[in-house]
């Protein structure tokens, strides 16, 4: 379960990084 949640969280930064430089 922990591992899952970490995987969202990283997941989560990139996509977010990912539209800031898009924006």
């Amino acid at each position: 379960v922990e591992v899952v949640v970490d995987f969202v969280v990283h997941f989560v930064d990139v996509v977010q990084e990912v539209v800031y430089v898009h924006e």
